[in-house]
């Protein structure tokens, strides 16, 4: 009986690659099952899924490891876009105005990417954190909207939309 090394050495000489290049080319751009991959290579089921568990190829695997560099991306992003931001410096705007408003939502905003970059991981913290991030983003968005005297017609487009998805609804 072959070991996962035999198989390895097999499969290696047979296609002049790697392993993990044979994997990746199976398992993730041609995005083939085990058994059809044990069955081209020549080689056990569960020595395929072995191998493809080790590489991380499977799509959940794939799709955390994405997810991962995904949020590291993002952190270092708030990291540089912070850095030399002082939380404690003066408001410009420190009247009850609509840009005094905004001004705070902004300093909102920079105090939540700030606590995201302290989140050790991608739990119940962090998305909670992206949940208040992203809701920020919006408000300023409806802010900019407001101001640019587009906030009514986008309001009307949206309930255009919901009356059309009601009436979707009714037909099905």
């Amino acid at each position: 009986m072959k070991s996962n090394n035999d198989y390895k050495k097999q499969v290696e000489e047979e296609h002049g690659k790697s392993l993990r290049e044979i994997m990746y080319e199976y398992c993730v751009e041609k995005n083939l099952i085990p058994a059809e991959i044990s069955s081209i290579l020549n080689v056990p089921k569960k020595t395929i899924i072995q191998w493809k568990n080790h590489f991380r190829f499977g799509p959940l695997q794939r799709e955390a490891d994405l997810s991962i560099a995904r949020r590291k991306e993002v952190i270092a992003d708030y990291t540089s876009d912070l850095k030399n931001v002082d939380f404690n410096r003066d408001f410009i705007n420190k009247d009850y105005s609509l840009e005094g408003f905004k001004e705070l939502i902004e300093r909102f905003l920079e105090l939540e990417k700030h606590k995201r970059t302290l989140i050790s991981s991608s739990g119940l913290a962090d998305m909670s954190a992206m949940i208040r991030i992203e809701g920020l983003k919006e408000m300023l968005n409806y802010l900019k909207a407001y101001e640019e005297r587009e906030l009514y017609e986008r309001y009307k487009r949206e309930v255009k939309y919901l009356e059309l998805v009601k009436e979707g609804i009714k037909e099905f």
